[in-house]
């Protein structure tokens, strides 16, 4: 019998120290390349995605019971972007037109706090909190008007993915190549693949993003273990900075 305590109790030293086998790069990039093509194909069905789509491809998540995914479209004159939200089933969204416009005619920080994220819960798994982080920078990157193409922030897992950053830029610009050979260079060397820490109370993981206005940079985000996995800080240090140069 204590042989068996001892076993059980050395079983989680492996995800607190971070020291099991993660999945491969590829694995990662594969998972932020689905939700890129989900993104692209809601760009053709404005105002008719069905956002719940997002945890086909994010299968280490699932809402917290009795409550779904969904979004509204929120913004002014040309400038619109959809904002996800969390419901209760049957029930309307919270959030009005009204209510997500404030006073000065700016999006109301409520439709910032990412509130949806505290009702989707992970399986406790390395891939599940990578998955989180997912959702919270690329979730919502559709259907984009005017000035909120500013959030284009693209997860890099790999050197494909960084070659698809890359080629994001060039069909921005309809075919000009944007990207200097150094900054490509420069890029080559990084580290890009994700790594995720599961401790005693909470997950750091570690992502590189990529942003037409700004370049390669690394997030870490410290996230709380049990549910609700709210983000507790997130530390962002620019990697390999670059702009377009253009201004929208």
């Amino acid at each position: 019998m204590k042989s068996l305590i001892v076993v059980v109790g050395i079983l989680p030293l492996c995800l607190v120290t971070a020291s099991c086998s993660q999945p491969p790069a590829s694995t990662w990039q594969g998972t932020v390349d689905a939700i890129a093509a989900l993104n692209a194909t809601a760009d053709s069905q404005v105002g008719h995605f069905d956002v719940t789509e997002y945890l086909s491809v994010l299968d280490h998540l699932e809402m917290e019971q009795g409550y779904t995914l969904g979004y509204i479209l929120c913004g002014y004159d040309a400038d619109w972007a959809p904002y996800l939200y969390a419901s209760q089933d049957g029930e309307p969204s919270d959030y009005a037109h009204s209510e997500c416009v404030d006073d000065t005619r700016q999006i109301a920080p409520v439709m910032h706090q990412n509130q949806y994220l505290d009702h989707i819960r992970t399986d406790g798994s390395t891939e599940g909190f990578f998955q989180l982080v997912v959702l919270r920078v690329m979730g919502g990157q559709f259907d984009q008007i005017g000035h909120t193409h500013y959030n284009d922030h693209l997860i890099v897992c790999d050197s494909s993915g960084l070659e698809a950053a890359f080629s994001g830029v060039e069909d921005f610009f309809q075919g000009q190549e944007m990207v200097p050979p150094e900054i490509r260079e420069r890029a080559k060397e990084l580290d890009l693949e994700p790594w995720i820490e599961i401790d005693q109370d909470t997950v750091l993981v570690r992502i590189v993003v990529f942003t037409k206005w700004g370049g390669l940079a690394e997030e870490t985000y410290t996230i709380n273990l049990t549910f609700p996995h709210k983000v507790l800080e997130v530390e962002w240090k620019v990697l390999v900075p670059y702009e377009c140069g253009v201004f929208l």
